[in-house]
């Protein structure tokens, strides 16, 4: 991986992680994370380790089933996000959430679904147990520099 492209990816890769610890957006955390899917795909598929593969995966399947589980996740966490903006007086900035949250919260069954839909999300996004599925694969094919990040 030491091309200066993969140098590119993996420096694209640790912006997104910065912006997304850095962030009172919720808009620039789902995209910041976003941007971290994508450079983790790119490791993986493009400068995976054919050596350390799971099992008889290759670095393109391991790539294709990261892609897949994390679309899902990123799907299921804009979900949430839709709703959250939509009823939390449409903003993604977090203090102004606390704020508007603060004096008319939502219904407790809404906040419950809210809940478990961004969960669910955001585990998968984060490879959170019970959603890390598709990491054993992932983390085997990703490259020596890129098996910390994904």
């Amino acid at each position: 991986m030491a091309s200066g492209l993969a140098r590119k990816v993996f420096l694209l890769a640790a912006l997104g992680a910065m912006l997304a610890v850095t962030s009172l957006d919720l808009l620039l955390l789902y995209v910041a994370l976003e941007i971290d899917v994508l450079c983790a795909f790119l490791m993986i598929a493009c400068w995976g380790d054919l050596g350390r593969s799971a099992g008889a995966r290759t670095p393109a399947s391991a790539a294709l089933m990261l892609t897949l589980f994390l679309a899902g996740g990123a799907l299921l966490a804009s979900l949430g996000l839709w709703v959250v903006y939509h009823k939390g007086g449409q903003t993604f900035d977090l203090t102004a959430l606390h704020a508007r949250l603060t004096e008319q919260p939502l219904a407790a069954g809404l906040q419950t679904w809210i809940f478990v839909v961004l969960l669910a999300g955001f585990g998968v996004l984060l490879s959170v147990w019970p959603f890390h599925v598709w990491a054993p694969p992932g983390y085997a094919a990703a490259p020596k520099i890129g098996r910390a990040h994904v």
